[in-house]
């Protein structure tokens, strides 16, 4: 039998929302990306953490859904360490970022 898995969408709709009216992370995260292809995805895992869930780093892909990460769009599996490395590249960047 199927497992079924449940998370909330409510995050995930106020995420896609803000980003559909304001481009927000395409004209904020964008160039502090780089070449990284997951950098995006992994800002709105993060942001989407923080609203909902609030657990360490080191505990999101214990709590997150692989269908949750699809719809950020992941098209592979991420490690924690990169999702450290992406909160490093937040901080490097943080002037731009608040600004």
């Amino acid at each position: 039998m199927a497992k079924n898995i449940t998370f909330s969408l409510g995050n995930i709709a106020l995420i896609d929302k803000i980003d559909a009216e304001t481009d927000f992370s395409e004209s904020v995260f964008g160039n502090i990306g780089g070449r990284s292809g997951s950098f995006i995805p992994a800002v709105k895992l993060l942001i989407s953490n923080k609203l909902n869930q609030s657990v360490s780093i080191n505990k999101i892909l214990d709590f997150t859904p692989a269908e949750q990460l699809e719809i950020f769009g992941f098209e592979e599996t991420i490690s924690n360490r990169s999702l450290y490395r992406v909160l490093k590249r937040l901080g490097d960047n943080q002037p731009v970022v608040l600004e």
